[in-house]
């Protein structure tokens, strides 16, 4: 698949027919926040793949492999599923360069730390980062191994990092809002966690309690889903278990998280403790 997509330029000397070679070997590294961001509309990971392919293709260089991930920007690369393997990948020297589509796919918290640790332990072993949104001038890989701090360029990125991380504080922030006022209409602010369902609320005649034209639902536990919950609270409480420990076990045994997808750390750390107990004195005697 990789070989069909990677197109090496040729060119002409002294009218022989040759390939044009380059010193850099590219990890492209993609990333969308969730099922939803690759709807229609949203940069989704085919666009990013289809992009960055060819730019590379563009500037001669190589591609050695392509990572993907779906998952919140929060995690550091050692939690995320590919993430992981491309720093191990890196440690191997398998690759001198990472591309990315927008500088913000490295990482999108609030204090913009997961890309701030990626570009330092990438300069740590000579691996350049650049991105579409934020072209740069880029060393020989030789010399960038031993002076990989340019101090222009290190202030560049912090901007950059800082714009992101102030997009996910406004957003934070408005969405907070949102809730607060559908509070105060009395409406539910989100969906019921990992473990319950939501029941619609019926009268002494067995029929739909209505409110304004709408039914009123309530949440209570989810049978099929408690187990679930219980198993991931005795695991992480009694056994000692880390929460990548949990994860990894749940989806090797092709158990689907809510939506069918892989389970991932961010989901594990979501089962708060007072939710995690509510089930647990249900189902203990």
């Amino acid at each position: 698949m990789l070989e069909e997509m990677y197109i090496q330029p040729r060119s002409f000397i002294n009218g022989e027919n040759v390939t044009k070679r380059s010193k850099f070997i590219v990890a492209i590294y993609i990333r969308v926040s969730g099922k939803d961001q690759a709807k229609k509309g949203k940069v989704s990971l085919a666009i990013q793949e289809r992009d960055l392919v060819k730019f590379a293709n563009t500037q001669h260089w190589k591609i050695f492999s392509i990572y993907k991930d779906v998952l919140t920007g929060y995690l550091d690369y050692e939690n995320r599923e590919a993430g992981k393997r491309l720093l191990e990948d890196a440690r191997e020297g398998k690759f001198n360069l990472v591309l990315l589509w927008d500088s913000d796919r490295n990482g999108r918290d609030p204090e913009a730390l997961a890309a701030k640790l990626f570009r330092h332990y990438m300069r740590e072993i000579g691996v350049q980062v650049v991105s579409l949104d934020q072209p740069l001038i880029l060393k020989d890989p030789e010399e960038y191994k031993y002076d990989p701090y340019d101090e222009g360029q290190i202030f560049m990125e912090t901007i950059h990092d800082l714009q992101s991380a102030t997009t996910v504080s406004k957003f934070r922030r408005r969405s907070m809002e949102s809730k607060q006022e559908r509070v105060k209409d009395g409406k539910m602010i989100n969906t019921p966690p990992y473990g319950y369902k939501l029941e619609a609320v019926l009268d002494d005649k067995g029929q739909p309690v209505l409110k304004n034209g709408r039914a009123i639902r309530r949440r209570v536990v989810n049978e099929e889903e408690k187990f679930i919950v219980v198993r991931i609270y005795n695991e992480y409480v009694f056994e000692g278990k880390s929460m990548n420990e949990i994860r990894d076990c749940l989806n090797a045994e092709g158990i689907p998280a809510r939506k069918g997808g892989h389970w991932e750390r961010a989901m594990v750390f979501i089962m708060e403790p007072f939710f995690t107990i509510g089930i647990i004195e249900e189902k203990l005697p």
